[in-house]
């Protein structure tokens, strides 16, 4: 007898189980994949352990998590946080860990900026240049579009393991 096939039996293969249930699932909380993914995403935002790297995106009611983080906790957080939203049916862990880069390494630290940036909504995150002076101190400058992009810029960089202050010399052009 094939598994799963009495109630209240186990299934054997995890997969088939996943297969036969997901559409079941959908039914039941019958969100579309954008209204998840926003929720996903505003869940990400409000916890404070997970990093501005994070993105994800919904296919099915599956979060695939993508963008970087530097720690097991911020990666367990993160998966733990998207598996909370009503809708999602499974989440996958395509996040990338930083090797928590040294203090003193200042390349290590302005690539692992301008990486969390570039996986920010800043229309011109281009225009940014990361610099560091110092333990833990990042210098942002260069020019963006809104009060609300310089927030985000500092707030991402803030978000990372080694930044412990940010110097901001960013522009905001009307």
């Amino acid at each position: 007898m094939a598994g799963g096939s009495r109630p209240g039996q186990m299934e054997r293969n995890p997969l088939e189980w996943a297969g036969r249930h997901r559409q079941r699932l959908r039914d039941i909380s019958g969100r579309a994949n954008a209204d998840v993914r926003r929720h996903v995403l505003r869940a990400l935002l409000l916890d404070s352990l997970v990093p501005l790297s994070v993105d994800a995106q919904v296919s099915e009611g599956v979060v695939t998590l993508t963008g970087t983080v530097c720690s097991e906790r911020e990666r367990k957080d993160a998966t733990y946080l998207a598996g909370c939203v009503p809708g999602v049916v499974g989440v996958l862990d395509e996040l990338t860990d930083l090797l928590h880069p040294r203090i003193d390494d200042s390349e290590a630290i302005r690539d692992a900026v301008m990486a969390a940036l570039a996986c920010t909504s800043i229309a011109d995150v281009a225009e940014l240049t990361v610099g560091t002076s110092g333990w833990g101190t990042v210098v942002l400058s260069g020019a963006v579009q809104s009060r609300n992009d310089r927030d985000l810029a500092i707030a991402t960089a803030l978000s990372l393991t080694d930044v412990e202050t940010v110097d901001d010399c960013i522009e905001v052009e009307p």
